[in-house]
């Protein structure tokens, strides 16, 4: 579309005057718009997360119908899951046939690293190992294994069976 100059500098001014005027209703058209939508979605927003909540939902104590012998099934599950070992690892710092020896390195073990590892001692005749540690990894036993080797140089780490260690 092509535009011809209009030959009054007067009416010229005026259609300027009137896109301007244009112009601005429009911008306030669409910021009362924007403003009418945003509280539009967070009323809606708010009627939803209510529809969420009731009465039922906000109490912590339900009623399950389940099997009785589910009950049974999931605490005989946890029981046995609370004894029993585990596959993993243990760093072996210590074995001879003498067993004073093996009790002296493992309170010796004890004393410095208490808190970071617990101490055990095994007979497999006709040795007394002591091992330390319950380490879920192969990796997790080998950086206690760097930390330990200066003091106990031939250190190793054996896979056995653990206690389970508490998740951290």
């Amino acid at each position: 579309m092509v535009f011809s100059q209009p030959e009054n500098n007067g009416t010229n001014l005026a259609l300027v005057e009137k896109k301007e005027l244009n112009f601005n209703q429009a911008f306030i058209i669409l910021h009362q718009m924007i403003r009418f939508s945003l509280l539009f979605l967070l009323l809606l927003g708010s009627f939803v997360l209510r529809a969420q909540t009731s009465p039922a939902t906000d109490s912590l104590q339900r009623d399950v119908n389940a099997d009785p012998r589910l009950k049974t099934a999931v605490s005989k599950h946890a029981e046995v899951n609370a004894n029993s070992k585990m596959k993993g690892w243990r760093v072996q710092i210590h074995y001879s046939a003498d067993q004073d020896k093996a009790k002296s390195i493992k309170s010796k073990f004890l004393g410095k690293y208490a808190s970071e590892a617990h101490a055990y001692i095994t007979y497999d005749a006709p040795n007394f190992k002591v091992r330390v540690g319950d380490f879920r990894t192969q990796l997790e036993a080998y950086r206690f294994l760097k930390k330990i080797k200066a003091e106990y140089p031939e250190a190793f780490i054996v896979e056995c069976e653990i206690e389970k260690p508490p998740v951290r």
